[in-house]
């Protein structure tokens, strides 16, 4: 706390009584920190929260967690009333028994056989659209401090991602996308404030590591998984008797993963022995800086990356450019709640000018 006071410049004692409910910040600590966080006053304080139904039940523990609750309140809460009168809700299923919630292996099948057609062993680095038009789930991109949040309000459900390494962001929208579908939102908001970490063994919430394990089914389904490394060693020749860090480099570009992600799926599957995974990981950042310079050196490159909207899904845009149309928010505000300019907005507004009344 010394050390974030000093940072922030405001004392610490006054943060302390802040974070023990004595006190409020004052006027100047408020600007203070909206400087620093680099938000305006407005979005500091905003108590549009009160506009939904209840308020977001906060497991912040610092300040950081507490401004990064801020924003995605600030975001859900700017979005919620236009989307419930433009939009419908998210196809998210209400009634899971409670023991099949668990069974995150069989639970991500369904939601595979759901969002595809055909082909359902396929890698979803387009999951981003998908969810979005199958699930009618209202993804944001924008940077909130942590890596990803998820809410589920009045049957609509947000996930807020932000900018990172793109094999990141999909794990992370796979993780909050298993939050959603394993109903652990009970009017409440779930923010990853440390992060979506594949190395984490021990999860102090069991609904973290339930979220977790079905990201990685979602995105690396055992049968197909296997399958892509043998393929790779039979095409190349590569014996078949251990797993190398070019096997995992490989199928971590094939499921639009980061090299983490895949070589804890091996180890999940037991292709690598326990606590190789990691091990693989920091030897590659030592020698190469990172698996991608390591996959460069044999020409392994990644060639497609997972899709992502610059700012926000299209059943996003569309209610709320309808809402912008009608007066019912400014496209000021709105281009600040999606954190992009308003030129930007207006750019986008001009390609759906034609498809947002139907």
């Amino acid at each position: 706390m010394p050390a974030f006071s000093q940072k922030m410049g405001i004392e610490e004692e006054a943060v302390l009584s802040v974070l023990n409910n004595i006190r409020s910040f004052s006027f100047s600590e408020i600007s203070i920190l909206a400087s620093k966080y680099k938000m305006s006053i407005t979005q500091f304080v905003s108590s549009n929260e009160d506009k939904l139904d209840f308020r977001f039940r906060s497991t912040a523990e610092n300040l950081n967690q507490f401004t990064a609750d801020q924003k995605v309140t600030y975001i859900v809460a700017s979005l919620h009333s236009l989307l419930k009168k433009y939009a419908s809700p998210s196809l998210i299923p209400e009634n899971w028994e409670n023991e099949l919630t668990k069974d995150t292996a069989f639970v991500s099948r369904l939601v595979r056989y759901s969002l595809l057609d055909d082909d359902h062993g396929r890698p979803l680095l387009d999951l981003a659209l998908l969810i979005a038009e199958k699930l009618n789930i209202f993804i944001i991109v924008k940077d909130i401090g942590v890596d990803g949040a998820s809410a589920y309000i009045d049957g609509f459900a947000y996930i807020i991602i932000s900018p990172r390494f793109a094999p990141r962001m999909l794990f992370t929208l796979a993780h909050e996308l298993g939050h959603l579908i394993l109903q652990h939102h009970q009017s409440s908001l779930f923010i990853d404030y440390n992060g979506v970490d594949v190395f984490r063994k021990k999860h102090h919430n069991i609904l973290e590591k339930l979220a977790n394990d079905f990201s990685t089914n979602l995105l690396m389904p055992e049968p197909v998984f296997a399958r892509a490394i043998i393929d790779f060693k039979k095409e190349h020749q590569i014996p078949l008797d251990h797993i190398g860090d070019i096997d995992i480099i490989n199928a971590s570009h094939v499921f639009g993963v980061s090299f983490e992600a895949a070589a804890m799926r091996c180890e999940q599957l037991r292709l690598l022995p326990v606590g190789s995974a990691k091990s693989y990981y920091e030897k590659l950042l030592k020698e190469f800086r990172s698996p991608e310079n390591r996959g460069s050196e044999v020409d392994l490159i990644r060639n497609k990356i997972p899709i992502f909207p610059n700012s926000a899904s299209v059943n996003v845009l569309k209610s709320t450019f309808i809402a912008v149309d009608k007066g019912e928010i400014s496209s000021s505000k709105l281009a600040a709640v999606l954190g992009i300019k308003l030129e930007h907005l207006f750019e986008i507004h001009s390609r759906f000018q034609d498809e947002l009344y139907y």
